[in-house]
């Protein structure tokens, strides 16, 4: 997918965020909240997905094509201009979480290099960033959200000095079009 995601604002707060430390997600106590809520994928993490159902399915439990909602939504801030949510499983998490312990599977099969990391939905990759309206910011700048505290990118545990900007740069550019800001 050539296309990215315009963004024409960097909150300050992007810029201090610190960025997660060796051990990402799978190595910090956070109960893995951010995955309670499911994930929007765009069309080529979607697509994706699908091409390696053989796969994922036996480590998810369920059927590919049960793990997503029935709509997809028009929307230019996703790659491809459309996106679509997974649903929760019955352990109350996106359908892509480990059944039997930490993170997602989407993420261990793109770390192990057995998929493109495009299969991990761009929210995901970025966070504990997002994005509204062309503006990139810190996830608990935007509504009623909060960042988790034992999450890794808060947590004192983090001796990381690297900002979420330097840490997840190859994401950055592969999603977004930061029409010239410096990371």
């Amino acid at each position: 997918m050539k296309n990215k995601i315009n963004i024409n604002n960097i909150s300050d707060r992007c810029l201090k965020q610190k960025g997660f430390d060796e051990r990402g997600c799978f190595g910090c106590a956070c109960p893995d909240s951010c995955c309670k809520f499911g994930a929007d994928f765009d069309a080529e993490a979607y697509e994706l997905v699908l091409a390696n159902s053989s796969v994922i399915e036996p480590l998810i439990g369920r059927k590919v094509c049960d793990c997503f909602g029935k709509r997809w939504h028009h929307d230019p801030e996703y790659l491809g201009g459309k996106m679509i949510r997974s649903r929760k499983g019955q352990d109350g998490f996106c359908a892509f979480h480990n059944p039997s312990g930490k993170g997602c599977i989407l993420y261990k099969l793109a770390m192990g290099e057995k998929t493109a990391k495009r299969i991990i939905p761009s929210i995901c990759r970025v966070f504990p960033l997002t994005w509204d309206n062309g503006r990139l910011i810190v996830y608990d700048e935007h509504g009623d959200a909060e960042i988790p505290r034992a999450c890794n990118c808060v947590e004192a545990a983090n001796k990381t000095i690297k900002t979420v900007l330097h840490t997840r740069q190859e994401e950055f550019e592969d999603i977004f079009d930061l029409y010239g800001f410096q990371i």
